[in-house]
């Protein structure tokens, strides 16, 4: 075809995407990712509207996995941007978005973009209502149904999060979808964890008893472990809450859990003034991770892209660690235990700005890592207080308040004045729809075609 300069025409893309799959297939991601490019770039330039947009959703679709398995992730997330948009702008290849669509739920929760990750979730809930019957739909409905509750619960809206999942078991009971339940019963422990204790514990414990049922042991150990810090911190049944984590960690669940496991049976501990054996199980839970690992060698390890999970519960066990000091300081008064916690806190510092640092963090994908990193300043204070160590104190004080503020001021240093015109004019196109969207019911024909309209705004300067 280039001997004889054809028209780079529907065959011509089609032979860019096939011999792109062949190089997948052979391990050749480069050569793979580069024929699939040239493919799109030609689609692009075609006339044949309809059949070319459902091969770029397919190239789009084809990218996000090359990029997955390079582990070239800002790639692959503009990949998923673009192989949605273009879904929806020519309503064709919606069963190729699924799988895309929750993945960048999951994304845009762990990087803590809540708002967008709830319209997301809601459209991938609406596009397999509306286009997609696989033997997956619903477990994939389970999971934008999840991710919108977290998105709302750590946005603190707390009700509407109730209401859709009681909304969402009701559905499922009449249905018959009794093996699906148990995420919804562990969402709505949650959900009442800050409220009330006594239904937190009962609708973790269902949810455990489901997953029994189903034989999904990962799910049963996060049951577990969770019901074990209520029994141990809200009823002050240490014994029994030290019984449930040991009964979750014989689960042999993955990394990330064990560690959250370990770390939970440390707080116990904690809570029982048995410090070294508190000590003992932070050590564990940092040896799921690397054996002999410990906040200081934290400083020494690159995390790029291992899990936001994995990220969090290390930040997470480095203060509780450093609080088991500062609460053996107060219980002995040995002002060693105060030099131990401080020096904990210190290097959790260092750990988060290493964190943002390699994971290079955004003003709007900043949010759980500014709650954790207030946790850890205002932790640190009581200690400097403690201490009567004022230099540290003013430190972790000027962090704290700046924590707040750094990014937004940097990321407004690199927009120019064009382009933060052009974010107040999209945001204000997204207000105006989301708020046509409110008028809307959920299960009317109108309100999947006004989730689309929302979508695409979003999205409209694809990468690619």
């Amino acid at each position: 075809m280039k001997t004889c300069h054809l028209e780079k025409d529907s065959s011509y893309m089609f032979l860019m995407q096939k011999i792109g799959v062949l190089y997948h297939r052979k391990g050749n991601y480069v050569a793979a990712i580069d024929f699939t490019k040239e493919s799109i770039n030609s689609a692009k330039t075609s006339p044949n509207a309809y059949r070319i947009t459902s091969l770029l959703v397919d190239n789009y679709y084809n990218l996000f996995y090359y990029y997955n398995e390079t582990k070239q992730f800002e790639n692959k997330y503009a990949a998923i941007h673009s192989c949605i948009a273009y879904a929806i702008k020519g309503n064709v290849g919606f069963d190729k978005v699924i799988a895309p669509l929750n993945d960048q739920t999951e994304y845009l929760y762990n990087k803590g973009e809540y708002s967008l990750c709830n319209k997301i979730a809601k459209l991938g809930e609406e596009i397999i209502r509306k286009y997609y019957n696989g033997k997956d739909s619903i477990s994939y409905i389970v999971a934008f149904v999840i991710k919108q509750v977290d998105a709302l619960y750590i946005s603190n809206n707390i009700s509407a999060a109730e209401e859709l999942l009681e909304e969402k078991i009701l559905q499922f009971r009449k249905k018959g979808y009794y093996n699906h339940l148990a995420a919804f019963y562990n969402s709505l422990g949650t959900v009442n964890i800050k409220k009330n204790h006594t239904k937190a514990l009962s609708y973790f414990l269902l949810a455990y008893k489901v997953n029994s049922i189903t034989k999904f042991w990962k799910g049963c150990a996060q049951n577990l472990a969770l019901a074990a810090t209520i029994y141990a911190k809200n009823f002050n049944q240490y014994d029994k809450g030290l019984k449930y984590c040991g009964k979750a960690i014989k689960y042999h669940v993955d990394a990330t859990d064990s560690l959250y496991i370990l770390k939970q049976t440390g707080n116990i501990y904690v809570l029982k003034r048995e410090y070294d054996k508190a000590q003992y199980f932070f050590q564990q839970a940092y040896n799921t991770v690397q054996y002999g690992m410990n906040e200081t060698f934290l400083l020494k390890n690159s995390f790029q892209f291992p899990g936001f999970d994995v990220l969090q519960n290390l930040s997470d066990l480095t203060r509780d660690k450093g609080d088991a000091y500062l609460q053996q300081y107060y219980h002995t008064k040995n002002d060693s235990f105060l030099t131990k916690a401080l020096g904990v806190y210190k290097k959790g510092d260092l750990f988060l700005a290493k964190i943002k640092n390699e994971q290079q963090l955004q003003l709007g994908s900043n949010l759980v890592w500014r709650n954790t990193a207030r946790n850890l300043y205002e932790h640190s204070i009581e200690a400097c207080y403690a201490n009567n160590n004022i230099g540290d104190a003013f430190y972790f004080f000027e962090k704290s308040r700046a924590v707040l503020l750094n990014d937004q001021i940097n990321e407004q240093r690199w927009m120019a004045d064009a382009d933060i015109a052009k974010q107040a004019n999209l945001k204000k196109t997204i207000i105006e729809l989301e708020r046509e969207l409110g008028t809307v019911p959920a299960s009317s024909e109108e309100y999947l075609t006004v989730q689309k309209k929302n979508y695409i705004p979003a999205y409209r300067n694809l990468r690619y």
